[in-house]
């Protein structure tokens, strides 16, 4: 089923947080988000204040600035290039502080509502939807539910 396999893909912790989830009597959802060309949306200027936000400073800050700012791209048709133009969003592809910036630029997104559990890494996200639901009888599960995962 493909739903196992997706859901074999979640962490161990994101596992157990569907299972503690569906035992207080919660429905649960996962919508899988592969964000393609996402390195290539961050807004730079986004992308500096959070990185304030996280305490980064003077030096560091303009450091970063730096390696965000005058990069130029150009478009190679046949044997044609195009102008070249300053890329004015997006994080250098292929760099080992690609994945980071975006992890940080995206960082916040858990925060947006209390009744998802996000699991993030670089561009690859499950957001998990949890909705309170009563059983047929309208009760709520009695045991706890810590003990069918092994957390008690």
């Amino acid at each position: 089923m493909l739903f196992f396999k997706e859901f074999k893909e979640l962490t161990e912790d994101h596992q157990k947080n569907i299972i503690w989830e569906v035992n207080l009597g919660r429905c649960c959802g996962v919508l899988f988000l592969d964000l393609k060309k996402a390195f290539d949306t961050v807004n730079h200027t986004l992308l500096v204040s959070k990185l304030k936000q996280y305490g980064v400073r003077n030096k560091s800050l303009k450091w970063f600035e730096s390696y965000l700012a005058g990069r130029l791209q150009v478009t190679k048709v046949g044997g044609e290039h195009s102008p070249s133009a300053e890329v004015t969003c997006g994080v250098p592809q292929g760099s080992i502080l690609g994945p980071l910036l975006f992890t940080i630029y995206i960082n916040d997104l858990p925060m947006v509502s209390d009744s998802t559990r996000w699991n993030l890494y670089a561009d690859d996200t499950a957001i998990t939807f949890f909705k309170q639901y009563q059983t047929r009888h309208g009760k709520y599960p009695e045991h706890d539910p810590r003990e069918s995962i092994g957390m008690v």
